[in-house]
């Protein structure tokens, strides 16, 4: 019997969000990163889960440039910063049911800007990965281009 709980108790510290059926997943607060979207020129968008929480981590490539980050996550203030290439900020591990990025590039030759919206809903623990959608629009400078501006969004459900 002893035998039997300690087996049950192993197996349910084994169980983690996000786990994809196979290895070991860590039981800390926060569980490791999984890869969500990546932007060209922009950057990577993660996410981690714990039961009912779930937090996103937006990370600059090595070789990119100074980013202007916002993250509106409801019901707390927002928060903002300046990224330097290779930096990354972290959003908090919240139970709220969305998260919204706000990253703007500005360039000799143009201004990149995305809004992400990652939303996993009331479950932030699903298998797959959250609904999140992506507008990306790039505006050229004054001197860089034909003042075209494109743009696309993309959603994943």
């Amino acid at each position: 019997m002893r035998r039997a709980l300690s087996l049950a108790a192993a197996a349910a510290l084994l169980v983690g969000c996000g786990s994809h059926g196979a290895g070991l997943q860590p039981t800390a607060a926060r569980l490791p990163h999984r890869a969500l979207l990546t932007i060209p020129d922009l950057g990577t968008l993660s996410w981690q889960c714990n039961g009912t929480r779930f937090a996103t981590t937006f990370a600059l490539p090595p070789k990119s440039a100074t980013e202007e980050i916002a993250l509106a996550v409801p019901g707390r203030s927002s928060r903002s910063r300046t990224l330097q290439p290779g930096d990354s900020f972290d959003g908090p591990l919240t139970t709220a049911v969305a998260n919204v990025w706000h990253i703007a590039q500005r360039t000799e030759r143009q201004t990149i800007v995305a809004v992400v919206r990652v939303a996993p809903g009331r479950t932030p623990c699903p298998w797959g990965l959250p609904p999140t959608c992506a507008e990306v629009r790039s505006v050229p400078t004054a001197g860089g281009g034909a003042g075209i501006v494109t743009g696309r969004q993309r959603c994943t459900s």
